[in-house]
């Protein structure tokens, strides 16, 4: 469960509950977990040492998934695609209407839901904007090209 649901079967904010509960950010509330709730809209100042020894919370990684669009090889089905990816042939047969044991046309596209993972273009940028693509050995920068270009050739004038 996320927090905000916790939250909202509550009747808290999402924030007061990570607060209270110290539920760090990124992280879901796992099945059986216990959290501490203010009664009559007070927050709890003591809990009785029963439920504090005998409560438990523990979590789980928020995972944010990413249409990802792929494009089939000769021979693929969305049961190999989904093998592929390791994802249940089902589920990507359902995104993409169609059978698991169908056969694809080479080149294809097949929608598939992956995890986000951060890029290493923004994390390179400090997280802002694009960051420049590296220079290949020999290639000549804008402001060499530049100059090249305004620099008096020497020769004859046709």
């Amino acid at each position: 469960m996320t927090v905000a649901q916790a939250a909202h079967k509550t009747g808290m904010s999402e924030s007061q509950l990570r607060q209270l509960n110290e539920v760090p950010r990124g992280m879901r509330i796992r099945q059986g977990s216990t959290l501490v709730v203010p009664r009559n809209g007070q927050a709890p100042e003591v809990a009785p040492s029963h439920v504090v020894n005998n409560a438990q919370i523990t979590y789980t990684p928020e995972v944010v998934l990413r249409r990802t669009v792929v494009r089939a090889h000769k021979g693929d089905t969305i049961a190999t695609l989904a093998e592929r990816y390791d994802l249940p042939a089902a589920t990507v047969a359902g995104w993409n209407k169609a059978r698991a044991n169908t056969p694809l046309a080479a080149g294809r596209q097949v929608v598939v839901y992956l995890p986000a993972r951060a890029s290493t273009r923004t994390a390179a940028a400090g997280g802002k904007g694009k960051a420049s693509a590296p220079k290949k050995a020999g290639q000549p920068t804008r402001a060499q090209t530049r100059s090249r270009r305004a620099a008096p050739t020497k020769g004859k004038k046709r």
